[in-house]
């Protein structure tokens, strides 16, 4: 579930998100722009939580090769809500 909604989510906030961000598109849709980045950070989160239950309910079937791929496709989500995500989690100041 977890998954699903965080994946719904991603899309929402891809549909929210201005499509170009330049200091005139952040100053006029500041509450838009916000808005997608906190939906975006919600949805990574899931996508995160859900992972690792998709991973513990296939581990089975998937072998070595499966948690292999489960480990780099954590890592690389991680990687990118983090890299992506940073201005919004931790704002630099201006002054």
């Amino acid at each position: 579930m977890a998954l699903a909604a965080g994946g719904l989510l991603f899309a929402v906030a891809t549909l929210l998100h201005p499509s170009q961000e330049t200091p005139v598109t952040i100053l006029e849709t500041e509450a838009r722009l916000v808005g997608s980045h906190a939906v975006y950070v919600v949805s990574y989160v899931l996508i995160l939580l859900g992972l690792p239950a998709l991973y513990g309910t296939e581990s089975q079937r998937m072998g070595r090769l499966g948690l292999i791929g489960f480990l780099v496709t954590f890592a690389g989500t991680t990687l990118v809500a983090v890299s992506s995500q940073f201005g919004f989690i931790a704002p630099g100041s201006g002054r």
